[in-house]
């Protein structure tokens, strides 16, 4: 069978996607090509720079070329994982990390809503074996 056949094939409950962390250089809704390109039925991707704070906001004409694309590609929302900042740490000590954390993840909710995804995937150290109690 073809790969573009694979591609366009209905899918049954419980199968498993094969996938990958994909490039969202220059806007993500190329992540949505660049998954395509490589043959992906589900992929994850940063919403922003993994190593900084501040972010600009999405452009909204990007969301609709990435929503638009997602359609047309046939990814169910639970098949893109959005994948939230290495910086977030919501069990840090510094009052000033744990703020920065907290609106960094505030940010990474917002912008997965923007883009109709329903999750997102945190690093799992974000304690950095700390935690606040």
């Amino acid at each position: 069978m073809k790969l573009s056949a694979v591609l366009k094939a209905p899918v049954a409950k419980g199968t498993m996607f094969v996938g990958a962390h994909i490039s969202a250089a220059g806007g993500v809704h190329n992540a949505v090509t660049n998954a395509v390109n490589i043959g992906c039925k589900s992929f994850a991707l940063f919403l922003k720079s993994q190593r900084q704070w501040n972010a600009k906001p999405l452009d909204p004409v990007v969301i609709e070329k990435f929503k638009t694309l997602v359609k047309e590609n046939n990814f169910e929302p639970h098949l893109i994982v959005p994948h939230g900042s290495y910086l977030i740490n919501c069990g840090s000590p510094s009052p000033e990390t744990l703020t920065k954390s907290r609106e960094a993840l505030i940010a990474e909710l917002r912008r997965c809503e923007q883009l109709g995804s329903h999750q997102v995937q945190l690093p799992p150290w974000l304690h950095v074996w700390q935690a606040v109690y």
